[in-house]
């Protein structure tokens, strides 16, 4: 649990650009280097998040965490990725 609050802390605090950005730094660190996801479970992830409101890279922040099989409440996730929005 503490391993993913990290993750998403430290994407946070570094990665800048939009949504499309965002989602290209997640695919980056945790299908790439983390191997947390595979591809394809990465884009069924990605696919749903554009049926819901809202940025997509919001909405993967949120989800990732449960794919991952954390129990994790997923928002808190989502908030700790959006750290520089608050500082």
């Amino acid at each position: 649990m503490k391993d993913i609050f990290r993750q998403f802390l430290l994407l946070g605090l570094v990665s800048f650009g939009g949504p499309a950005a965002h989602v290209g730094y997640f695919h980056r660190r945790f299908v790439e280097e983390l191997k947390w996801l595979d591809d394809p479970e990465f884009a069924r992830l990605l696919a749903l998040t554009q049926f819901l409101p809202g940025p997509a890279s919001s909405q993967v922040g949120i989800a990732e965490p449960s794919a991952y099989g954390s129990s994790m409440p997923a928002r808190q996730a989502g908030n700790s990725s959006r750290t520089r929005s608050g500082v």
